[in-house]
């Protein structure tokens, strides 16, 4: 956690801040932010569905991510994720009232629903150009999910079901974060929400 941060607003942050936007708009940058400078704790929701990919010795390839996810929540509704994870923050936060939690990957309104019973919860969503996100993914040294992905791929991935119901979590998110800049400037708009959230 930065000495710049103010401890007396630290303590009133959020329990648990989730992030929702489209692939490639910074959602883990945010996360890694978070939990360097404020001392959240990551737990992507994708993390789940990489456990049961590498328990089958599957790679982790974005379209496998994908299909995991259709077939688990077709079965057992998109909020199971969502549950477990509230189930898991009540559990450790019975303890230990200090732990905060960044969930990344937010993709349905049944799991922001979940979400939303939590009394401290927020959601920020990250917003970038389809130009800005495809050279993101050009340029990022983690190749395992896209590889050498070409830009009409990259567009299709946004036709994916899990990719359906972002627009409208942006749209209910509680601070929205236009992340067309560098990393600075990023930090500042998260810096931003925090402040927001702790004067509400």
């Amino acid at each position: 956690m930065s000495n710049n941060n103010d401890m007396s607003k630290y303590k009133q942050l959020p329990l648990i801040i989730g992030i929702t936007g489209q692939i490639r708009a910074g959602k883990s940058t945010a996360a890694t932010y978070l939990e360097s400078h404020f001392g959240y704790k990551s737990i992507p929701n994708a993390q789940v569905l990489q456990k049961i990919l590498s328990a089958l010795g599957l790679p982790l390839k974005r379209e496998l991510l994908a299909a995991t996810g259709d077939a688990l929540f077709a079965e057992l509704g998109r909020g199971i994720i969502a549950r477990a994870r509230v189930a898991e923050v009540q559990s450790t936060n019975s303890f230990d009232t200090s732990t905060r939690y960044v969930i990344d990957g937010i993709r349905y309104l049944e799991e922001l629903d979940v979400y939303r019973t939590l009394p401290s919860f927020k959601l920020i969503a990250l917003e970038a150009t389809d130009k800005e996100r495809y050279q993101r993914t050009l340029d990022s040294d983690n190749t395992t999910k896209d590889g050498n992905i070409s830009l009409d791929n990259f567009m299709s991935l946004n036709l994916a079901q899990s990719e359906r119901y972002v627009p409208q979590l942006i749209n209910a998110a509680d601070f929205n974060i236009k992340n067309s800049g560098d990393m600075r400037q990023l930090e500042h708009n998260i810096n931003s929400a925090l402040k927001s959230f702790t004067e509400q």
